[in-house]
């Protein structure tokens, strides 16, 4: 990791974070490009934590502002099932822009009810069409989880094969056959 973390918008993060219901565990080893774990029930994702200077184009994909911050967030040896976020907030700004970072396409959240985020540029006639710059978090939990949930059956109805170990083994989803 290059440079110091952010200490002071790190804290704001935490409180932010814990104002939504969510557990901050501080990560303290830099060897890995991210600030800390939070985590709810059903939720846990890796945070990585940016303060900027100046305003984000909201025309512009994340990818060309933050390309470092993603690309190492992307590159964590993670179980899938670890969101990963990169909370961003400019020097004008007080609020916290969220972003959804996936395998092959970044979302910012516009909103989430359980969690009383609401994005400072969230615009409804925005998301009614242009849905691909700001993505709906559920939708994405959703599309992902039976993404995950279909590999993990398909995996399992497969028999076993000529080495006596079933299909989806290098996957890590089954369980080992001595």
């Amino acid at each position: 990791m290059k440079g110091r973390r952010p200490t002071t918008a790190i804290e704001e993060a935490k409180a932010c974070a814990e104002r939504m219901g969510y557990c901050w565990c501080r990560n303290t080893d830099t060897a890995f490009p991210f600030d800390a774990f939070i985590f709810r029930e059903m939720v846990i994702s890796v945070v990585k934590v940016k303060k900027v200077r100046y305003a984000i184009d909201d025309k512009k994909p994340a990818e060309k502002f933050f390309p470092e911050e993603i690309e190492g967030l992307r590159n964590l040896k993670m179980p899938s099932l670890v969101m990963r976020e990169l909370w961003v907030r400019t020097q004008d700004e007080r609020e916290w822009r969220r972003f959804i970072i996936l395998s092959n396409v970044v979302g910012e959240l516009g909103f989430n009810e359980i969690e009383g985020y609401v994005n400072p540029h969230y615009d409804e006639a925005k998301w009614k069409t242009e849905r691909n710059l700001i993505i709906y978090p559920l939708e994405v939990m959703k599309k992902w989880h039976d993404e995950k949930l279909a590999l993990l059956e398909s995996a399992r109805s497969v028999p076993p094969n000529d080495n006596g170990r079933e299909k989806g083994d290098d996957l890590g989803l089954t369980e080992k056959t001595p």
